[in-house]
């Protein structure tokens, strides 16, 4: 199964990054393909090119 994750947080290593690497982890072993999308990165980047 394909699986999408999306992330909007700014802190990867709190409790929510914490969740989304576990649940990579956990369905990757179990044979889905995980994909991530950070907004939160993208949030950023967009905004550190406007300077």
């Amino acid at each position: 199964m394909n699986i999408f994750i999306i992330s909007l947080h700014p802190e990867p290593k709190s409790f929510n990054g914490a969740l989304k690497d576990l649940a990579v982890s956990e369905l990757t072993s179990l044979g889905h393909q995980v994909k991530i999308l950070d907004l939160y990165a993208i949030v950023i980047s967009s905004k550190l090119l406007r300077l």
